[in-house]
């Protein structure tokens, strides 16, 4: 399964960095399967990506705060406005496929500004030129963030909250989607 997984999480990094630069492919949903997937397989090479100075900060906010950080939006749409006009503008598309286009990148764009947007201070995965073995790959967090004491109720400075407990959904097995089965 490791192999598998290793090999799943190659894939979808490849295509998370592809959607860096390519704005029909999106890099949030890439870089989650590939964290997932290094998570399960390889906590070293995880806490590489953890420690990114590119990907990192993507995930932890995600993970922090299920969103992503304004200037992220706005690249994002920056980047699929500047290549859809490019593509429509230099090149003899039909006006079917013109159409096609259009109605995709608004579909992207909706999704980008739908995101939650994350505000105030990014807080660091892993300190500045500290090596992955420096993060606990079950977490993510700076092992010299994880072991001093707080105040009661709060987090310390630069770690993650706990994951939050997924909520048990009911309901007949048509309004579940048909499975008959709890989600």
């Amino acid at each position: 399964m490791r192999v598998l997984y290793l090999s799943l999480a190659s894939l979808s990094f490849a295509l998370a960095t592809a959607g860096v630069f390519l704005p029909v492919l999106p890099t949030t949903p890439f870089l989650l399967l590939t964290s997932w997937f290094l998570m399960r397989s390889s906590p070293r090479l995880h806490a590489r990506l953890l420690a990114s100075p590119l990907f990192g900060p993507l995930l932890a906010d995600w993970a922090r705060d299920r969103g992503v950080r304004l200037h992220v939006k706005v690249t994002a749409l920056a980047v699929l406005a500047l290549v859809t006009g490019a593509t429509l503008v230099g090149t003899e598309l039909a006006l079917g496929w013109k159409a096609l286009l259009l109605s995709l990148a608004a579909l992207g764009a909706t999704v980008i500004l739908r995101l939650k947007t994350v505000r105030g201070a990014p807080a660091p995965l892993a300190a500045p030129g500290a090596s992955p073995d420096d993060v606990d790959g079950a977490t993510g967090l700076r092992s010299d963030l994880s072991s001093g004491t707080q105040p009661s109720g709060t987090q310390p400075s630069g770690t993650l909250p706990p994951p939050a407990q997924p909520r048990a959904r009911t309901g007949s097995a048509r309004e579940l989607g048909g499975r008959g089965e709890r989600i």
